[in-house]
């Protein structure tokens, strides 16, 4: 599989997640995002509601904070990309980056794929 189909098979698998709750904004065309050259070329990923994902909602898990779009790229996003690395979603989270299972009031919970009334985890649940 070559790079930009590995990475439309990586979105198709984000989405997938979301069955889960993990998956909260899926980057719209992410097979074919445009890649940089450097060490991270063909890593699929990614990252916390908290960092900012150029044209993706940016909230951190507050529902006040909803329906803001990130004007630009976090500076570690920004980091990542440049390595090679392609962007592809946000993740579920508590709100705020506080609590320890990933039970969101605004946006939901996040469950574990190992089992039903397992925690997926703290505050970085959806990762």
């Amino acid at each position: 599989m070559s790079g930009p189909e590995a990475r439309a098979a990586a979105a198709l698998a984000a989405a997938k997640a979301d069955a889960l709750g993990a998956v909260w904004n899926l980057v719209e065309g992410a097979g074919e995002l445009p890649l940089a050259e450097g060490p991270l070329t063909g890593v699929t990923l990614g990252v916390k509601a908290n960092l900012a994902v150029k044209d993706l909602p940016w909230h951190g898990g507050i529902k006040g904070y909803d329906g803001w779009l990130a004007g630009a790229d976090a500076v570690p996003v920004a980091r990542l990309k440049a390595a090679g690395a392609a962007v592809i979603c946000t993740l579920a989270m508590e709100e705020g980056a506080l609590g320890a299972v990933t039970d969101n009031p605004a946006f939901g919970r996040c469950l574990n794929p190992l089992g039903e009334g397992l925690t997926p985890g703290g505050s970085s649940g959806g990762s």
